[in-house]
């Protein structure tokens, strides 16, 4: 599967996924999906997921 991948995230380390996918030009789900795959996902003090930017970038180095 191909994704198109917008901008990279380089001055946040973790974000929302939402953000994420937004800035990856994918839908939040298929965001989510690829962070689940690489193991991006971190959970803050409050409880709420957020995903590990420079772990998603490896992966999808790795990928594409």
């Amino acid at each position: 599967m191909n994704y198109r991948v917008g901008t990279k995230i380089e001055h946040k380390d973790l974000v929302h996924f939402r953000e994420g996918a937004e800035a990856y030009y994918m839908t939040i789900s298929l965001f989510q999906e690829i962070a689940e795959k690489a193991g991006a996902i971190v959970w803050s003090s409050e409880n709420v997921p957020l995903v590990d930017c420079r772990r998603f970038e490896r992966y999808l180095d790795k990928v594409l």
